[in-house]
């Protein structure tokens, strides 16, 4: 049994691995499972929302992008990546994945969601804490024999999200424009 734990959360990303894993084990009888890419393995990530109050939540709001919890592992992980200036840092709210498209139009748009201000290491000492121990009980489980093909994935229900939707909108533009210039080039 293999099993493998990486820290990109991307939906297409997640959906990759989770078809690598079965390529694997369909082609080749073998066992692989991407455990952050089980459903269950989503909620290790509310750890360390405790150490917020419920405004500095609302703060923070919808988050995907270098927000506190991104902040926090940054500054858990490697402290002196992180400026101190990091502690004035514009606040970037959205409340849904349609306020993140409005805030990235933005001309001043800094780059980042949310409140990277409220960034700390604990919170991310908490969020390893608890993915650790969902990892460690999900395998533990799937080796005394659990059909891990019975948990939902994240990637299923990503997907299908409107943030996801949105950044595959902007991938497709991107492919366009690039077979346009391959085309131009004779190269297509």
């Amino acid at each position: 049994m293999d099993f493998f734990l990486h820290g990109h959360g991307a939906p297409k990303h997640m959906a990759a691995l989770d078809q690598a894993a079965e390529y694997f084990n369909d082609t080749y009888g073998g066992a692989m499972v991407n455990l952050l890419g089980l459903r269950s393995f989503g909620a290790c990530f509310e750890a360390g929302k405790d150490l917020l109050t419920a405004e500095q939540q609302r703060e923070d709001g919808f988050t995907v992008h270098a927000g506190a919890e991104e902040h926090s592992l940054i500054l858990y992980l490697r402290p002196a990546l992180v400026p101190a200036a990091i502690r004035n840092a514009a606040v970037v709210t959205a409340t849904s994945a349609a306020d993140l498209g409005r805030l990235t139009a933005a001309p001043d748009w800094p780059g980042y969601f949310g409140s990277p201000r409220l960034a700390s290491a604990a919170r991310c000492a908490r969020v390893f804490e608890a993915c650790a121990e969902n990892a460690v009980g999900t395998g533990l489980k799937i080796l005394d024999g659990f059909d891990h093909r019975s948990l939902p994935r994240f990637a299923d229900r990503a997907v299908a999200d409107p943030v996801t939707e949105n950044s595959l909108a902007y991938e497709r533009q991107v492919e366009a424009k690039q077979k346009k210039w391959l085309r131009k080039k004779g190269l297509q």
